[in-house]
Formats: C-alpha cells, structure tokens, sequence
C-alpha cells in the first residue's frame, strides 16, 4: 500500500503512536503523556480526534494491531507447510510474546493504564470485534 492511499487519519495515528510510544516508556501511558506527545507534534484537537478518537484505548488499539501485524508478517514469511497445526499456534504465540519482550517497560505500562481501576468502564476493547481476525489469518496460512 502506498503512502497516498493510507488514509490521513491512519498516517496521524501511526505518527502519533510513534511519538507516544516513546514518551509512555518513560512517563506511562497517561492522558497527560499523550496530550503532551499530540502537542509536541503540533496536532490540534481535531488532528488527536481523527487519529486517536477514543484517547489511550486507541493508542492501546493501534499498538495491538501493530503486534498483531508483525506476528501476521512473521507467519507468511515462515515455512509452516511441515508444521503441526499446534506448532504453527505455538510459533504464532511465541512471536508474539517476543514481541512484547523486546517492549517489556511498554508492555508493563500499557497494562498498567488499561487496568487502572478509575478506568473501569473505559478499558481499550482491543476491537474484540476485530481480535479473531488474526486467528482467522493463522488458519488460512496453515491450510
């Protein structure tokens, strides 16, 4: 996909993230980390609402989604053609789980804020709706 046909609010999104992602290593994934990291951007409210319109359960969102792209990436570019199906669910957890070790502090700080008890009712869904595509994926790569 190129550049031009990534919608803007995706492009937003993806730079924010970044730039969040780095500061809630540090200062934890709060709403003052992510106002702060929108501002240092230069990105309005309309720009944080187009990119992240639910706040830290989109950057939550996004950074799922993220993990679930490289696992997704990993899978097509392995051989699992010789592996068992529960092989190919262990290779799948375990590049996940690699994944997030390489993130550890981010890992700890993001569930930290989806847990926060004065979040309850508000925890980022992770598209629970959208979470079984990625298992959808994994069978169709095992078939």
């Amino acid at each position: 996909m190129s550049a031009k046909s990534i919608p803007p609010s995706a492009r937003m999104r993806e730079n924010l993230l970044d730039a969040f992602l780095k500061a809630a290593e540090t200062d934890g994934w709060t709403h003052a980390t992510f106002k702060a990291t929108a501002d240092a951007l230069g990105m309005s409210e309309g720009d944080m609402l187009l990119a992240a319109p639910n706040g830290l359960s989109s950057m939550l969102d996004a950074w799922a989604d993220r993990a679930d792209k490289h696992v997704w990436e990993t899978l097509r570019a392995g051989d699992l053609s010789n592996m068992k199906i529960r092989e190919r669910i262990a290779f799948g957890v375990r590049t996940r789980l690699e994944y997030l070790e390489l993130q550890k502090d981010l890992a700890r700080e993001a569930g930290y804020s989806a847990l926060a008890p004065w979040r309850a009712g508000k925890a980022p869904g992770f598209k629970r709706s959208h979470r079984p595509s990625l298992a959808y994926r994994m069978a169709a790569v095992a078939q």
